[in-house]
């Protein structure tokens, strides 16, 4: 069975504007909006997935020295609030939790099969020896996995690169889903 993914980044200027893109990958959706708030100190996150996946969205270009959020929301976890993973990976392999979270979840509903996360990192943090402050204006290589079931190896099929820019003027954020070109990859105009 091909798991087929719809990724929409959908992202607020500050003030009333909406910048809006899809990232479509297939059947199961799966959305992203993300925008800084209005002190553009914080940057927020808002992930619609079904229950019982994990989604994880990393910056970097491959999972080698990757910071990485994961929502697992598999049944192994999922008691009607999803388990946020703040993680760092230095190889190929299953992250490993961070000690402390930089990510607050600010609210989590359910809808039937359907589960509405929203989370919330500032933009400048460094630990570790790590500096994993989303730059502004300038390309930011991420990537994505996902899978239904137990948090662990998403699979081939089920992962995903694309890249991130943040606008220092405007806020805005935008993104390239296909700079490698990947098949699966779309980009198309997301419906207001």
């Amino acid at each position: 069975m091909k798991y087929i993914i719809l990724f929409a980044l959908v992202v607020a200027f500050i003030g009333n504007t909406l910048a809006s893109e899809e990232l479509v990958i297939g059947e199961n959706i799966i959305t992203v909006r993300a925008h800084l708030d209005d002190s553009l100190q914080n940057f927020n996150i808002y992930v619609s997935m079904p229950q019982n996946y994990f989604v994880g969205l990393g910056f970097g270009s491959s999972m080698k020295d990757a910071n990485i959020v994961v929502i697992d929301a598999t049944e192994e976890s999922f008691n009607g609030v999803p388990v946020i993973h703040d993680a760092h990976s230095s190889e190929h392999g299953k992250p490993v939790d961070n000690e402390e979270s930089v990510f607050k979840l600010l609210d989590s509903t359910s809808d039937g099969d359907l589960l509405t996360v929203a989370l919330q990192r500032p933009v400048v943090v460094q630990r570790d020896g790590r500096d994993e402050t989303i730059p502004f204006d300038e390309e930011i290589k991420m990537i994505y996995a996902f899978k239904e079931g137990k948090y662990g190896y998403h699979g081939k099929d089920s992962r995903g690169f694309f890249t991130l820019n943040v606008s220092s003027e405007t806020g805005d954020v935008t993104f390239n889903s296909n700079p490698v070109g990947t098949k699966y990859n779309k980009i198309k105009e997301a419906m207001k």
